[in-house]
């Protein structure tokens, strides 16, 4: 027996120092939804002296992914040394160096890997072509402001994220110009992503250069329903500046009008044909500026950025004659119109579609140009348009640089031609499909303006104007944008489902045409009137909202009716009104409200004071006591309380 301890001390003896053996690392999911149950832990070996780098490739060898680089061991701060999943949102993590040792830990936690995804080890080959688990990943506005919710798979590409986003919104401008980036533990961005990397275990990225509202809502998003905004096709003053140079120019337009007007009549007073052919009119997202589509109206806009071309006006000798002006014109509108035809006949939808492009676009144009039409991005890199090449068959691929020219009829392979639901295909099929809103008599419209009203009472739609008062006195970033957002989600909310009923659209062209058959029934005292109740509950002033204003009679009327409404207002009731006031103000919100405004000058102060005031006793003093909720009625309810000064009870509330 020592003979042999003998030899086994020998042979420790003789293994080289420093060469331990290997280690079992268990690592775990850093954060656990609580609505989703707990992911299994993943164990890898490791050398004793491997580093954190190390332990990333063996975890992404185990899960099947490419590369380590989306994964991050973190640790709590709170607990370094201590492992396990943290349910607690609140927790703060730190990222581990790749060039740190393992040491004595056998437990980590990750983030940016998901670990059901790990592959049994006589699998190996599986992984690689498995589209992996599919799983709902947020996709949030650079802003913070909303976000989309999609299901891809784990093995998606970013690629694939961006079509099933545009998908989700039915918004193929969120597919031309958003650009994803990582959310990183602290809550910054990581650097713009390449599309061919993989969601892997990521569940939270940003959308940057783009909104990511839904189609539905984006017309109606636009402030178009503030005063300013009326529907009247009276022309208002655009001021157009040069992005670059500063150049301003004003013109007058509709407010109707679309960018490629607004542009048409620019280059008109500039005598630049180059301003409506090469000019863009443009905004500033995130650095970067970006075109309004040609067909976008210009709505709430009074000033907007020009790119592309000058804005200084040419002199009379230099500018186009009438006939240069047309033939520029008919050069631009030179299109030529292209079939498209299913290369298989048990491709989806129909077997041919005709579109229109210009004489010298190239197969990736035209490509473009029909992903765009049925509303499907992902046809730009899993489509090809082809021909025949013989008797036999056999097709040829045209490459997408090489010019339509001649050829008026194209083969597609790799896709069907049916549209997506949001796409500009399908609403004109069904704009030919549905009939036009029956014309309206003038009981009709006044039946369909009082159920408006009673539309937004039942949805308690005073809550969000409320918010939306609360938003303008704080002047939060992009206030105006969150109140535009929430007015029209929620009115396109209460107003949809009445106005489908008379046959009108729950869209832009729907909300447009109801706003006309109400203008043209204008000279009728009982649609007016219903009209301007209806703007008093959406807190406009007469024929802000619907165009319709106020007659003289109608005006008298409405101040006789105050009158009969309010009475005298006598002592007994002075105190009541007062005394309600003081305790909406003595109120822990009010207070915590005054205390935000505290800071600010004297005239902004003043102002958001009576703001939080007007709010906070609206209520009160309108429907109990039959004051006007605007500025006046609070000035007349004030003047009819001084009266009652002498009352010692009055004047100390």
């Amino acid at each position: 027996a020592k003979q042999q301890a003998g030899k086994t001390g020998q042979r420790s003896k003789d293994k080289p120092a420093g060469q331990r053996p290997p280690v079992t690392i268990t690592v775990r999911h850093a954060v656990v939804e609580d609505d989703e149950p707990t992911p299994p832990s993943l164990q890898v070996t490791v050398p004793a002296d491997a580093t954190m780098r190390k332990v990333k490739q063996a975890i992404a060898e185990k899960l099947g992914l490419k590369r380590a680089t989306s994964i991050k061991l973190v640790f709590t701060l709170h607990s370094r040394g201590k492992a396990g999943p943290i349910p607690d949102s609140g927790v703060t993590f730190a990222s581990f160096k790749d060039d740190e040792l393992v040491g004595c830990r056998r437990e980590l936690l990750v983030f940016g890997a998901d670990l059901r995804q790990s592959r049994p080890e006589n699998q190996s080959g599986l992984q690689s072509t498995s589209v992996g688990e599919e799983v709902v990943v947020i996709v949030k506005q650079s802003d913070f402001l909303r976000e989309a919710r999609v299901k891809v798979f784990t093995a998606s590409s970013l690629y694939d994220l961006k079509v099933a986003t545009a998908k989700r919104l039915e918004r193929w401008d969120v597919f031309q110009r958003g650009r994803l980036a990582r959310l990183l533990p602290g809550g910054s961005l990581a650097p713009t992503l390449s599309e061919q990397e993989l969601v892997g275990g990521d569940r939270v990225f940003v959308m940057q250069g783009i909104d990511l509202l839904h189609n539905n809502l984006q017309d109606l998003a636009e402030p178009q329903v503030q005063m300013e905004a009326s529907t009247s096709p009276l022309p208002v003053l655009v001021s157009v500046v040069h992005a670059l140079d500063g150049d301003k120019v004003a013109v007058s337009v509709p407010c109707t009008s679309s960018m490629a007007e607004v542009k048409r009549v620019l280059a008109l007073k500039l005598g630049r044909e180059e301003v409506q052919s090469e000019g863009q009119l443009v905004q500033k997202v995130g650095g970067l500026y970006v075109p309004y589509p040609d067909s976008e109206r210009l709505g709430w806009r009074r000033a907007l950025l020009f790119s592309g071309s000058e804005l200084a006006a040419l002199p009379p000798a230099e500018r186009p004659s009438n006939q240069q002006r047309l033939a520029a014109a008919a050069n631009r509108l030179d299109q030529i119109e292209v079939t498209v035809r299913k290369a298989l006949d048990g491709a989806p939808g129909p077997a041919e579609i005709t579109l229109k492009i210009a004489k010298g676009a190239t197969m990736l144009e035209l490509k473009a140009e029909l992903a765009r039409w049925l509303g499907r991005p992902e046809l730009l890199k899993s489509a090809r348009f082809v021909m025949n090449a013989g008797a036999d068959g056999s097709l040829a691929s045209f490459l997408d640089g090489e010019q339509v020219k001649g050829k008026r009829t194209v083969l597609l392979l790799g896709a069907g031609l049916d549209a997506a639901p949001w796409s500009p295909a399908q609403r004109a099929a069904v704009a030919l499909e549905r009939p036009p809103p029956s014309s309206l008599s003038p009981q009709e419209v006044q039946q369909l303006l009082e159920e408006l009203q009673s539309a937004l009472k039942e949805d308690n739609f005073d809550a969000v104007l409320d918010d939306i008062e609360r938003a303008r006195v704080k002047e939060k970033e992009n206030w105006e944008e969150q109140s535009n957002q929430l007015f029209a989600s929620g009115l396109t909310r209460v107003w949809g489902p009445h106005l489908a009923k008379r046959g009108f659209s729950e869209d832009e062209d729907g909300f447009q045409a109801m706003f006309r058959v109400v203008a043209s029934y204008r000279r009728r005292a009982a649609v007016r009137r219903s009209a301007h109740e209806l703007e008093r509950a959406l807190r406009f002033g007469p024929g802000d909202f619907f165009g319709v204003p106020a007659s003289e009679e109608d005006r008298q009327a409405q101040a006789a009716e105050q009158v009969l409404r309010r009475a005298v207002l006598l002592p007994e009731r002075a105190e009541e009104l007062l005394a309600g006031m003081r305790d909406l103000i003595a109120a822990d919100d009010f207070q915590a409200s005054l205390d935000n405004v505290d800071g600010l000058a004297e005239v902004p102060r003043r102002q958001c004071l009576g703001m939080l005031f007007a709010v906070a006793c609206k209520e009160l003093v309108s429907d109990e006591f039959g004051y006007d909720a605007g500025k006046d009625g609070f000035g007349q309810m004030f003047e009819d309380v001084w009266l009652n000064r002498e009352d010692p009870l009055i004047a100390k509330l």
